[in-house]
């Protein structure tokens, strides 16, 4: 697999536009702290999400995923894996139009933009109002990602 079925041009010059590997880096830092004593439930990460206008669904215990948002001819998801208070965070862009299909973990997206120089530690969690934080400015940057996409590749 080549590094372009993941991130195709287009989003990658947006991504490094908006400097996403420092808006990455800054969420690893505030929320460092991870602790598994804190036990999260379902209900709460999905009602986290209603708060920042995004409806999760449950994939397995630990996975959320929204559905496809449609904005003009693109489509976007932002996706989340919890394990041991680690976040892990996903975005998925489409647009067929242009035949862009780009997406992957926070984590991946880094790596893939810095050719593999770069390693940021996934951000964590210890409490509740960590949690719900984290999860904010995790939606935050999806929404950066999501404006910028349509704001430079719209016609």
């Amino acid at each position: 697999m080549n590094k372009e079925d993941l991130l195709q041009e287009k989003i990658e010059k947006i991504l490094l536009d908006i400097d996403f590997i420092s808006q990455y880096q800054h969420l690893s830092d505030t929320y460092k702290n991870i602790g598994s004593q804190f036990l999260y439930t379902t209900k709460q990460v999905l009602e986290i999400g209603e708060e920042n206008k995004v409806i999760f669904k449950v994939y397995e215990d630990d996975q959320y995923f929204s559905d496809f948002e449609r904005v003009g001819e693109f489509e976007f998801r932002i996706g989340m894996t919890i394990k041991y208070n680690i976040v892990e965070f996903d975005i998925t862009i489409k647009n067929e139009t242009q035949n862009i299909s780009s997406g992957g973990s926070f984590g991946l997206l880094l790596q893939l933009l810095s050719n593999w120089s770069t390693r940021i530690k996934k951000p964590g969690f210890n409490n509740y109002n960590e949690m719900r934080s984290l999860i904010k400015n995790g939606i935050f940057l999806y929404n950066n990602v999501k404006n910028a996409v349509v704001e430079n590749l719209t016609f």
